[in-house]
């Protein structure tokens, strides 16, 4: 259908709860909630970008922590994972996902407690010891 539509340079509006979908077949894609348009973006904008916590978690994984008093939104990709580096955590749980691990962590930021779901090449155990190094120019602003 969709080669069908670009073929024909035809608009059409799809309307589906399933977010790799929405992503993956648009060129613009309406997040809509409590029956209002919250955000209108690129499937990369909106997955880069998201204006909302429910726009960020509806099109993946996503952590927020407060950094200078504002509450921002990171992606797990746009976090590391290794043997040294910016926060000291702990691991809580590591599951495989075939091209990666899926690995979560508990540390504190500015006394807070958080608890991230990170991405790693590299299997760690639960109770390991590890450091989450935070790509704050990846992070968003959440409005």
């Amino acid at each position: 259908l969709l080669t069908i539509l670009r073929q024909k340079n035809a608009t059409a509006i799809f309307v589906t709860h399933d977010p790799k979908e929405a992503l993956a077949i648009s060129d613009r894609v309406a997040f809509l909630e409590e029956g209002r348009i919250s955000q209108l973006d690129t499937p990369q904008g909106i997955y880069t970008r998201p204006k909302t916590a429910s726009v960020a978690t509806f099109f993946g994984k996503a952590n927020f922590i407060e950094h200078d008093g504002r509450m921002v939104c990171l992606r797990p990709e746009h976090c590391l994972l290794g043997d040294h580096g910016e926060i000291p955590a702990v691991v809580k749980n590591a599951l495989f996902r075939g091209t990666h691990y899926e690995v979560e962590v508990a540390f504190e930021h500015d006394g807070e407690p958080y608890a991230f779901t990170l991405m790693s090449q590299k299997f760690h155990a639960a109770g390991d010891p590890v450091f989450v190094t935070i790509r704050w120019d990846q992070t968003v602003v959440l409005g």
